[in-house]
Parts: C-alpha cells; structure tokens; sequence
C-alpha cells in the first residue's frame, strides 16, 4: 500500500513538474501591433494602404484587398470583384485594429472590416550574404453591422500578404 502511494505522489509530482518546464519553454504567440519593433523592422508598412493577396486555400489563384486612401477593392476568382468606399472619418487607428466602414458602390449594405498585423516570415537571405527580406501578412475580420464589430462577431476572416511587385 506504501508503494502504491508513493508512486501516485511521485506521478503528480512529476507530471507538475513536466508542465512547469513545458510552460517555461513554450512561446505563447500574440498579435502583432502596427508599431511593434518587429513589424517596423521587418519593413512592413504602419497602415493599411497597399495590395494584399489572400493565403485562402479556397482562393486558389489568391484573393486580392486593395485598399487605397478612399477606396477598397476585393478581386476572388475569375477577376470577380467588389469595391466600396470609405471616408476619411470612416477609419479608426487604434492599437492592434485598423478599423474600417466601407460602403459598396452598387446597393448594398456597408461592411465592416478590421484589420490587424498577424505575421512576419522571413522570406530569404540567410544564404548567399543576402540581405533577409520578410513578407508582412495581415489578418481582415469581415462584420455584418457595426454591433457585431464591436464584440468582435465576425461574419470570416482572411489571411493577406503583402504584395511587393
């Protein structure tokens, strides 16, 4: 009966510690900032204005976000597309979100987008002496109404990657 105890004792010890040490080693991932050092460093840019390209697998020849000062496109497949505008008061810059209402061109309602950092990947340079370059990825959370923005209800999100042509 002693043994058995003091087995069960050594296991509970054991498996304590074993989650002590993995919780010391693991790195918890966080979302990126649009003024994070790493961001900077990494030469992505501080907003976001530019062209992106979806990572969707659903998107196979990729899913465009151009989002220029007062006008937003979204290019699918087969040159499908949809455009909106936004005012200048329209986006907010604030932390981790850039937050936008966009209205479409054609009658529809207006949609709502968040857009944050997600990753920095370095993309070469290690070999050869080269300078390392990195791709800038960002995540768009797509809402319905401003309230389901608000308490982050998303209608989808996607994963876009800087386009440096």
């Amino acid at each position: 009966m002693k043994i058995i105890k003091i087995a069960r004792r050594v296991t509970v010890i054991g498996a304590c510690i074993f989650f002590l040490i993995l919780f010391a080693y693991i790195n918890f991932a966080s979302a990126l900032n649009w003024k994070d050092k790493e961001w900077v460093e990494a030469s992505c840019p501080n907003t976001a204005i530019g062209t992106w390209k979806s990572e969707n697998p659903n998107f196979p020849n990729g899913k465009i976000l151009n989002i220029q000062k007062n006008k937003v496109s979204i290019i699918g497949n087969h040159n499908s597309g949809e455009k909106y505008i936004h005012k200048k008061g329209s986006i907010q810059v604030g932390g981790k979100f850039i937050e936008m209402v966009l209205q479409p061109l054609e009658n529809e309602k207006n949609i709502f987008l968040k857009i944050r950092p997600h990753l920095i990947t370095s993309k070469s340079g290690h070999e050869n002496n080269k300078p390392i370059t990195y791709n800038c990825m960002n995540k768009v959370f797509k809402f319905d109404s401003q309230k389901h923005a608000k308490f982050d209800k998303y209608s989808s999100w996607d994963i876009y990657q800087l386009k440096n042509d």
